[in-house]
């Protein structure tokens, strides 16, 4: 019994398995990357668009007893 291999064909094989191996691989963390931009992106955008200021002053909350002193927040949008 003789077993023939035919070496060019098998190596053919494994390099194209090896190919797509690769690129699924590069494909998915292009695409985890871009939904990690966009996530970041998203948040910064509403964080631009929304945010809270927080001042502290004398005389804020009308100036009676107590001394005046108080906080007044404002938000945004």
């Amino acid at each position: 019994m003789v077993l023939c291999v035919d070496v060019e064909a098998l190596v053919e094989g494994v390099v194209v398995v090896v190919v797509v191996v690769v690129v699924v691989v590069v494909v998915e963390v292009v695409v985890v990357v871009v939904v990690v931009v966009v996530v970041v992106v998203v948040v910064e955008v509403v964080a631009a668009a929304v945010f809270v200021e927080i001042e502290v002053g004398e005389g804020v909350d009308g100036g009676g007893r107590g001394g005046g002193r108080g906080v007044v927040v404002v938000i945004a949008v």
